[in-house]
Order: structure tokens, then C-alpha cells, then sequence
């Protein structure tokens, strides 16, 4: 996984690192800087799916339907490993 998240961007890694290290819900995060909760919600999701398809070609499941890797969104939108 240490990986997958060098190949995010700055700004993708920091939000990684608010909703799942710091448990930042995607509301405390949008406040936080400035941006639309819509908006921040929708980085998340392309981020999420930046580190499957990641997570897939690693793991030589390119090209077939994406597994999910152990990440919910809670009700307050904030994300949680499953593991």
C-alpha cells in the first residue's frame, strides 16, 4: 500500500492521510480547505479508485473487475478499513 500512495499526488495523499489516518469526516475535511463537500467526496471516490486499479495491476488482476480493497465510507462520509 506504501506504494500506491506514492503514486498520488500531494494533494490526494493529504486527503488520504485526513479521512483515513486522522479520521476526518469528508464535512470536517471540506471546511478544513475550503473546497465543496460534493467536491471532496468526489476526490475521495476517484482516489479510491486510482489505488484499486493499483492495487489490481499489482496484484495481476488487470482487466478484471476491480475487488474491492477494505474501504467503507461511514455515515459521516469519513473512510474506515474493513481489514
Amino acid at each position: 500500500m506504501k506504494y500506491a500512495l506514492v503514486t498520488l499526488s500531494a494533494s490526494e495523499r493529504a486527503l488520504v492521510y485526513a479521512l483515513y489516518w486522522e479520521r476526518k469526516s469528508v464535512a470536517e475535511f471540506a471546511k478544513q480547505t475550503n473546497t465543496p463537500v460534493r467536491t471532496v467526496t468526489y476526490r475521495r471516490e476517484a482516489v479510491l479508485r486510482k489505488l484499486r486499479r493499483f492495487m489490481d495491476v499489482q496484484e495481476g488482476r488487470e482487466g478484471k473487475k476491480a475487488v474491492e480493497i477494505g474501504y467503507l465510507a461511514d455515515s459521516n462520509g469519513a473512510g474506515a478499513c474493513k481489514g
